[in-house]
């Protein structure tokens, strides 16, 4: 496995939960990091899906999630929850999920 010594994180967000996806016809399931933003005053929130889940490192206070695309994640054991916008995402992908591709949020 790769040495992921010395890493920085590329991604830090506000919320998080870890959801997986399942491909039933292959068996396989992903593991992906659902990461929010709070905007703030002038901004908008903002979501991302992760590339999948290859390996992580926990520390006292987070969990760097490294993905199949080299991206990192730190996610605060404290922030893992989901916003009202990551919930109407993750409610939209559940929705359009279908016999063979289900997406389920990993109890944590």
């Amino acid at each position: 496995m790769e040495s992921f010594e010395g890493s920085q994180p590329d991604y830090t967000p506000d919320v998080w939960e870890i959801v997986v996806v399942t491909d039933h016809t292959t068996g396989e399931s992903t593991r992906r990091v659902l990461a929010g933003w709070y905007g703030g005053y002038l901004g908008s929130d903002s979501w991302q899906l992760s590339s999948g889940i290859v390996d992580e490192k926990p520390a006292e206070k987070y969990t760097d999630y490294h993905n199949h695309s080299g991206s990192v994640y730190r996610c605060y054991h404290a922030s893992r929850r989901m916003s009202s916008l990551t919930h109407s995402i993750f409610t939209r992908l559940a929705e359009g999920q279908t016999k063979t591709l289900t997406i389920t949020v990993e109890k944590g």
